[in-house]
């Protein structure tokens, strides 16, 4: 994943226990605002066909249509007892689910990587919700692939009524609202994680702009870090290209630098150097600045991707464009296989 994660989320991810399963891509998924919306949305979803009739619950099977009834939101919790940091995450998960988060409408199902049925029972004897039957490892394998988990522990969060995904970490907003007082956890639209407000370099200064410096333009997301080494020897070549393109574009095309650093000073150090060598593009403020990350799934840095002015995904894979792409090519969606 580039630098081995993305943004903040460097050290978490770093700790987890890597799977080596299917991962969905960005490209094509069209919302309508952003690519998180799901085409199934406010459809009845039938939970059968995603987890079977039954669950468990404790050591007793039960029908999944009695305990799932009226539950506003499903966590899938992708876990084994084998993986120190699922180890480490899922008392926190109990502590919250239990003293807050069920009564809000949460119920959790956990889905075991465990690699054998002891191992399995001995681990969710310490978790007080839902579980997919050890046995039911075909639905299970279903479930990774589709849910496109790579790594444990995950916690996907789906809605209760029409089964789309409302995040993929689910781990990020259950720590960052422990409470549930977000619950259950919507994601912003594409406008507004966006925000109002960017940074531009003005000699050695910045100043703040407003959205009218990207209104109705084709945007490239730029997901990048100083602490980065393959950040820092692509920028470089980002900004030559942008400076080339942007000559021939002007208004119809604008880059947002959407830092990954770890303090303000090195985003604020970093985006001068970006314009220093011909990159006088935009960045998010340092408040705002990982508000994209979840949106468009960003696992590792550097990550370039262009989207239209409404956060519909023109092309995931904007690294590969530089430095050949031509103007002429623009809004370089990739060609039709």
């Amino acid at each position: 994943m580039g630098c081995g994660a993305s943004t903040e989320a460097a050290a978490k991810a770093n700790e987890d226990c890597k799977l080596l399963l299917g991962r969905e891509q960005l490209q094509g998924k069209e919302g309508l605002e952003g690519p998180r919306a799901s085409a199934d949305a406010g459809a009845k979803c039938d939970f059968k066909l995603l987890l079977g009739d039954k669950l468990l619950q404790g050591t007793e099977e039960v029908d999944i249509e009695k305990v799932l009834a009226g539950k506003r939101a499903i966590g899938l919790y992708f876990s084994a007892h084998w993986c120190p940091p699922c180890r480490g995450f899922t008392p926190k998960l109990a502590e919250y689910y239990t003293s807050d988060l069920k009564s809000k409408g949460l119920e959790i199902v956990f889905v075991s990587s465990d690699r054998d049925e002891a191992s399995f029972k001995e681990y969710y004897a310490e978790q007080p919700w839902l579980a997919l039957p050890f046995s039911a490892r075909d639905m299970k394998t279903q479930l990774s692939k589709k849910f496109s988990v790579e790594g444990i522990p995950t916690f996907v969060i789906i809605n209760g009524e029409d089964g789309s995904v409302i995040t993929k970490d689910g781990r990020s907003a259950v720590m960052s609202d422990p409470k549930g007082n977000k619950f259950p956890w919507f994601p912003p639209t594409f406008k507004e994680a966006l925000g109002e407000r960017f940074l531009r370099v003005k000699g050695s200064a910045t100043e703040t702009v407003g959205k009218d410096a990207i209104a109705g333009k084709t945007l490239g997301l730029y997901f990048s870090a100083h602490w980065c080494p393959p950040c820092r020897g692509f920028t470089p070549e980002l900004a030559k290209w942008y400076k080339g393109v942007k000559s021939e574009l002007g208004d119809k095309f604008e880059i947002i630098f959407c830092s990954g650093d770890r303090d303000e000073d090195s985003m604020m150090s970093y985006f001068k150097e970006q314009s220093s060598v011909g990159g006088d593009w935009l960045c998010l403020p340092y408040e705002a600045k990982d508000s994209l990350d979840p949106l468009f799934e960003v696992r590792g840095i550097p990550t370039f991707i262009i989207v239209d002015p409404d956060g519909k995904v023109i092309n995931p894979s904007g690294r590969a464009l530089v430095p050949n792409a031509k103007a002429k090519n623009f809004p370089w969606a990739p060609a039709s296989k």
